[in-house]
């Protein structure tokens, strides 16, 4: 499903002359200096020419940009690491444009030459959640004498979730057991919860071989169990200090859950949250300058996220919002692990 955007605030037009637009202007400068010499006709509407040629330009240029206005339509999820692509449609073009990211490293530029939607890429972002996207657009003269330029800031009507990837591994699940978990949901189908292995007596199924205990003993061995029943797991999320580490906790307990719904479990996910607090608006800066720095965000009290998680969608989100710190994990009855920066420990 895809978050449409609208625009929210720009800068101002800023236009520049270009290379070729500071030597036309010298030109004009020197033709007039001739002409003050010689008086010369000739000299003279060279050098009206030349500076009208450059006073035309640069208006063309400022207004193609004075009514322009920008949609963009996006993935509401994405995963950290990861390009993203956006549906880029420009509103009240006049002449074709340049639009780009301004983030580093810069993204490609890409032209724009009327109403109808192209496809612009953004590189790879870090994990949280996308609120704002600053974009420079630029537009030049018919002459190619001047460059204008304009930030925009852009808002998502819905924020992007850019959530971790996980880490494909099975974990090493300790015994199951069944539990009594408060959900009212219809259970799953359940897993076949492990209890021991004993030799084989004739007419037990042969599903239920354990092949490894059957080498290890020389003999045939099976698996016994208590039956199927409903397995609920808490996953509890620290991701320690900001850094590469974090991340690969992240990435870490997404393995974990999803492996997890993937079987069928009822997953509870345990992050600090840090979803409800939006950050500060950055500055817009210079459309010819550097991308600015976002600014420092105000420390404010957590609070933490026990949510059901049914789906890998709703990790990733829970996930992409998740703060730093160690959360405080509500009781739980079944299964509980934690994934920190020493790795996932059961409990």
């Amino acid at each position: 499903m895809a978050a449409a955007t609208r625009e929210e605030s720009a800068t101002r037009v800023a236009v520049r002359m270009r290379p070729s637009g500071v030597w036309l202007l010298v030109l004009s400068g020197l033709a007039l200096l001739f002409w003050l010499g010689s008086r010369a006709e000739a000299q003279l509407a060279l050098a009206m020419a030349s500076f009208t040629a450059v006073l035309l330009d640069s208006r063309v240029a400022q207004r193609s940009l004075a009514r322009l206005s920008l949609s963009l339509h996006g993935p509401t999820d994405a995963l950290a690491g990861e390009p993203v692509a956006w549906v880029l449609t420009a509103h009240g073009i006049r002449r074709p444009v340049t639009v780009t990211a301004a983030m580093r490293p810069q993204p490609r530029r890409v032209l724009v030459a009327d109403e109808q939607p192209v496809l612009v890429g953004l590189p790879a972002t870090s994990r949280g959640m996308v609120h704002r996207l600053l974009l420079d657009v630029t537009a030049t003269g018919p002459l190619g004498l001047f460059e204008a330029g304009r930030r925009y800031r852009v808002t998502p009507v819905a924020p992007v979730f850019v959530g971790p990837p996980a880490i494909p591994d099975e974990p090493d699940w300790p015994p199951l057991r069944a539990v009594g978990f408060g959900f009212t949901e219809t259970a799953p189908v359940g897993d076949e919860l492990f209890r021991s292995i004993r030799p084989y007596i004739r007419g037990d199924e042969r599903r239920r071989i354990h092949w490894a205990s059957t080498a290890r003993h020389g003999q045939l061995m099976v698996r016994e169990s208590d039956g199927v029943g409903m397995v609920a797991l808490q996953v509890v999320v620290d991701l320690g200090p900001a850094g590469p580490a974090a991340e690969w906790v992240a990435s870490a307990a997404a393995g974990v859950a999803e492996a997890a719904l993937r079987r069928g479990w009822l997953v509870q996910l345990v992050t600090l949250d840090g979803g409800s607090v939006e950050p500060p608006l950055t500055p817009l800066g210079s459309p010819f300058g550097a991308p600015p720095l976002p600014p420092a965000p105000q420390p404010v009290p957590l609070q933490t996220a026990s949510t059901r998680v049914r789906t890998p969608a709703m990790v990733r989100r829970q996930l992409a919002t998740a703060a730093h710190g160690a959360p405080v994990p509500p009781p739980f009855p079944g299964l509980v692990c934690h994934v920190d920066g020493r790795g996932v420990t059961w409990r």
